[in-house]
């Protein structure tokens, strides 16, 4: 399917044969002086993920080993170029298996679970080194030597694999006899749960209509072609207030009849008058929490020392967003950690996970 999706149609007449290393323009040059490591970190990068797709000669798990390979150099050439690291996102999330899937470590993790996520990583480490460096000595070799070379090497190192498999399972079913392993923010909240349940479903009700106001941004971007709606903080700063609501607003639109246009428009207010109505219920609501919040730290002065009713607040908010997220991922977490399923069922579940997730994709190759 890899070739045959390369030679049919525009591909196949821009292509030829479907075969990328016949068109690329980026190789390592190995054995000259690099006196651009950003640009070989970045030829590098796009080499392993070019790879991992089209490359002939590969396992399925070799193809996952590159995409992770490939990520974490993108990382590496991104700060090269001067970009900003998230400390806390790298340090908190390992890769795991099936490929690409990522799994927390937190405060509450056990200490012998953390030495097996390191035994595990470093010996996937090492595979992936070999596989890169074999996959760079081979580079500057014809296609049909490249490819026989690679089928022999996945074959020799498929024991290896099969090992690393076999190591991540260990993980999984200590993980399985923990069930808060992986979480990253442990401890439970002060407030009485009649609050808390409260709080919660403050929180569900904003994740709501945040969701609401990104489908109708698309819905009423699609009945606006050939115009375009944007969407502008009431303030029309760069710092809008958080409590205020987004506005949808009709932008260039010249070749938009007028009648449609006039009418779009009036579709948008009515939508913010309602959206505005909405936030200002759920301020209000907000403020109600805080006010009884208040009223149990008067009476109960100990029970958080040092926080205030507005941070209290906050704080389960922002649990309530986690669990959210934890929710919408749980059968992702089941394809990544649920023992006793083989390879290629975690991979069909990961599949079906991410579909449902509906998460953005990359950009075309």
């Amino acid at each position: 399917l890899r070739v045959e999706f390369q030679r049919r149609g525009l591909a196949g007449v821009l292509l030829g044969s479907g075969n990328w290393n016949e068109r690329r323009e980026y190789y390592l040059r190995l054995g000259e002086t690099d006196s651009d490591e950003t640009g070989r970190l970045h030829l590098d990068y796009l080499l392993l993920r070019a790879a991992a797709f089209y490359q002939d000669g590969l396992s399925r798990i070799q193809r996952d080993l590159l995409r992770e390979a490939s990520a974490e150099l993108q990382v590496q050439a991104f700060l090269a170029r001067g970009g900003v690291e998230n400390v806390e996102a790298q340090d908190q999330y390992l890769y795991f298996s099936p490929g690409m899937v990522q799994i927390p470590v937190g405060p509450a993790t056990p200490t012998h679970i953390v030495r097996l996520l390191q035994a595990y990583t470093d010996q996937k480490a090492s595979l992936k080194q070999n596989l890169i460096d074999r996959l760079h000595a081979l580079d500057s070799q014809s296609e049909p030597r490249r490819k026989a070379a690679l089928e022999q090497f996945a074959r020799d190192q498929q024991p290896s694999y099969d090992s690393l498999e076999r190591m991540a399972e260990l993980v999984r079913i200590e993980i399985s006899r923990f069930p808060d392993a992986l979480d990253l923010n442990p401890g439970a909240s002060p407030l009485p749960s009649h609050l808390v349940a409260r709080i919660d479903a403050l929180g569900a009700k904003r994740s709501a209509l945040a969701q609401e106001f990104e489908q109708q941004f698309q819905l009423f971007n699609r009945s606006a072609s050939p115009g375009q709606v944007r969407v502008q903080t009431v303030s029309g700063g760069e710092a809008p207030d958080p409590d205020e609501p987004p506005m949808l607003t009709l932008g260039v639109a010249t070749r938009m009849p007028e009648a449609q246009r006039d009418e779009l428009r009036e579709r948008l207010r009515v939508f913010n008058e309602s959206n505005q109505v909405r936030h200002q219920a759920l301020r209000q609501e907000q403020a109600v929490l805080q006010s009884e919040i208040e009223a149990i730290l008067r009476s109960n002065p100990g029970m958080a020392p040092g926080l205030q009713a507005s941070q209290l607040l906050e704080n389960q908010l922002a649990q309530s967003r986690v669990k959210e997220v934890s929710d919408r991922y749980s059968a992702y977490r089941q394809a990544a950690l649920q023992p006793g399923l083989s390879l290629e069922q975690r991979r069909l579940l990961l599949g079906a996970a991410l579909a449902h997730l509906r998460l953005p994709l990359p950009g075309a190759e």
